[in-house]
């Protein structure tokens, strides 16, 4: 697709793509590069982008590009695994290029994308700069919190027919009379940085996270780079993700659990 000499692409890793594809999600990388290097998040995207994660997780990058230039992008992205939660987002145009519907042409790329695939997670989540909230409402998002002060955690149901994310949540974290904790994966990581944290920030609970590790992400990022242990995943029989568990080196392991579950059932 074409728009003002501008062409679209989707690129997907570990998949066979077009050259033209290729191209671009190479000209996207070399700009991630350069973009808020000490973030957790940008070097996630990085390590997806690159394929690292395509045994695990299906991404899909939306790409617009002029020649061999990047323009714009917007991406979403789950586990390859039954029940997945899914994140959106890394919605991005260059400055130069704002304001030529580039990016209405990726939402729309995206929303038939959702639409027709058949593995779609339960549910997308993000967290929306405010300025946003209206146009991704346009595409299904809506507030996942109940405080109308704390509108930007945005909550889309896909697989799940569930209406709203407090619905969604008493769907998903259902009784369990045990608990197994195991090795976390990168399929792990929108359970807990999307769903939990959402969960706990709409119902005021304690600060997500640990002190030393805010959230997953960085956790499975230090332990894929050599800095620090992996972290750990709590599941019910059922598969479903409801905390996580974090051991520094030469510590002792800590837990975050949903509130509905106790530390006590882990097994």
């Amino acid at each position: 697709m074409t728009l003002n000499n501008i062409a679209f692409y989707t690129f997907q890793p570990g998949v066979e793509n077009t050259i033209d594809a290729i191209a671009a999600a190479r000209a996207l990388l070399e700009v991630m590069r350069g973009e808020f290097p000490e973030r957790s998040y940008s070097q996630m995207m990085q390590y997806r982008l690159s394929g690292n994660a395509a045994n695990d997780c299906t991404d899909r990058y939306f790409i617009a590009v002029s020649g061999k230039q990047y323009i714009a992008r917007l991406w979403h992205g789950w586990g390859k695994n039954a029940g997945a939660i899914g994140n959106f987002g890394n919605f991005a145009t260059d400055e130069k290029f704002r304001r030529l519907g580039i990016g209405k042409v990726l939402l729309n790329m995206w929303f038939e994308d959702i639409n027709t695939i058949s593995d779609q997670p339960l549910g997308l989540f993000c967290t929306s700069k405010m300025e946003l909230i209206e146009l991704y409402g346009r595409y299904g998002f809506r507030s996942a919190m109940r405080d109308p002060q704390d509108p930007a955690p945005l909550y889309k149901p896909c697989a799940s027919a569930a209406p709203t994310f407090q619905e969604f949540c008493e769907e998903y974290y259902t009784a369990c009379d045990s608990l197994q904790i195991r090795p976390g994966t990168i399929r792990d990581r929108h359970e807990i940085d999307c769903l939990l944290r959402f969960a706990f920030r709409d119902n005021n609970k304690m600060p997500f996270g640990f002190d030393d590790m805010p959230g997953y992400e960085p956790a499975y990022l230090a332990a894929v780079s050599g800095l620090g242990n992996m972290p750990e995943v709590i599941t019910t029989a059922d598969g479903k993700v409801v905390g996580w568990a974090y051991t520094p080196l030469n510590g002792k392991r800590r837990i975050q659990l949903h509130w509905q579950y106790k530390p006590d059932d882990v097994q």
